[in-house]
């Protein structure tokens, strides 16, 4: 089967952008009730940094927080297997590898900041409980072979050490929810989160070398100066550690995962009402990232894009004319928000970038577990 024609499916959705609701006590304090990531990408911008030209990036500063921007996010999803834990670790890298045959596995762990009034408002009178800083959390887990699928959330607000990030050393969390830097430092880093029977405990090590998504890391998605985005990925991570589900217990497991890095104050315009995400580890070990915006009269911005990673970490900027995403049916609810359109994506257009390539039918299956969708709400 080629890549040419194959149709890549969406068969579980594991990670979701939600409506993030912050209940504010004090009546002189910013009224943020009911503010959603897609509004606050689109929302009043004074006082705030915006994502104007492209910039150098510093590390590991960039992997902290940026306070003068109002939202950004630490975004990692992973497919992993269960492995027998007396098996000597692999000489080369698990990109070199063939996935492992068992129990698969997947999750999707995203932590959120968003700032609830810019740098310019003085909350020195707040006492202990000064922030204007508020984190959200999503951890979604997936036990294929149970068809079980948990989705669980967090809010705080910045103070009392319930949450928050800093890059030196590098730590972002919500409460036990964190992604930091590993033992053996950056750019290895510690993923783990627990609740409800469900954890992850994973140390995850970049096989490529990390992608600035759009112009130099500017990521633009509205036509206005400063509709636009810091952002970069690490599109393979090789992973190892532990994964808990109340079906398969604690089991070690071996994997890859795809990590996010965006930040920024407004990226839509006034006519866009969100975007579908898609990020997919290809079987030849190349990987592929497409974004469709979304226009308010129901059709694609022309400012949607996508990223081809060929397998030595080099990569190519896709416009709107070399991908489609095509929507089919409804498909239920998550938590409390209604999914309205499932979708998948069809890489017809992209033959003549990735090239005739066969894949054994293990791979066909494991691909399509791969592919991720994201909304914007």
């Amino acid at each position: 089967m080629s890549i040419r024609s194959l149709l890549l499916i969406l068969g579980i959705v594991v990670a979701s952008l939600g409506a993030a609701a912050f209940v504010l006590t004090r009546e002189d304090r910013p009224d943020v009730t009911g503010l959603g990531l897609a509004d606050a990408m689109r929302s009043d911008t004074t006082g705030f940094a915006l994502a104007i030209e492209p910039r150098e990036f510093v590390f590991p500063a960039d992997h902290g927080p940026h306070p003068d921007f109002r939202t950004e996010w630490w975004y990692l999803t992973g497919n992993l297997a269960a492995v027998d834990p007396d098996a000597p670790e692999p000489a080369v890298p698990l990109i070199d590898l063939p996935f492992p045959d068992g129990r698969p596995f997947g999750f999707e762990l995203t932590l959120f900041r968003v700032a609830a009034s810019p740098p310019t408002v003085d909350t020195t009178d707040y006492g202990d409980w000064n922030t204007r800083q508020f984190y959200m959390g999503h951890f979604g887990v997936t036990d294929i072979a149970a068809e079980q699928f948990h989705a669980l959330e967090r809010f705080s607000r910045a103070a009392g050490g319930l949450a928050g990030a800093q890059a030196y050393p590098f730590r972002v969390h919500l409460d036990d929810w964190a992604v930091e830097a590993g033992p053996d430092g950056l750019p290895q880093m510690r993923v783990y989160a627990r609740q409800d029977g469900v954890a992850i405990d994973l140390l995850a090590t970049p096989a490529k070398p990390m992608v600035l998504q759009g112009d130099r890391g500017l990521s633009q998605k509205g036509r206005e100066p400063g509709n636009a985005s810091y952002y970069y990925s690490y599109t393979r991570l090789d992973a190892r550690g532990t994964f808990e589900t109340p079906d398969a217990g604690v089991v070690d497991v071996r994997g890859q995962v795809w990590m996010d890095r965006e930040w920024s104050t407004s990226a839509l315009d006034d006519g866009q009402v969100g975007w579908d995400w898609f990020a997919l580890q290809l079987s030849d070990g190349r990987d592929l990232m497409v974004y469709q915006l979304r226009d308010r009269d129901g059709g694609a911005s022309a400012l949607s894009k996508g990223t081809l990673v060929e397998v030595d970490g080099t990569s190519r900027t896709l416009r709107l004319d070399d991908f489609s995403v095509e929507y089919s049916g409804a498909i239920g609810r998550v938590g409390s928000i209604r999914r309205e359109r499932a979708g998948r994506s069809r890489t017809q257009r992209l033959g003549p970038l990735l090239g005739r390539r066969r894949s054994r039918r293990r791979w066909e299956r494991t691909d399509r577990r791969r592919l991720r969708r994201d909304d914007g709400l």
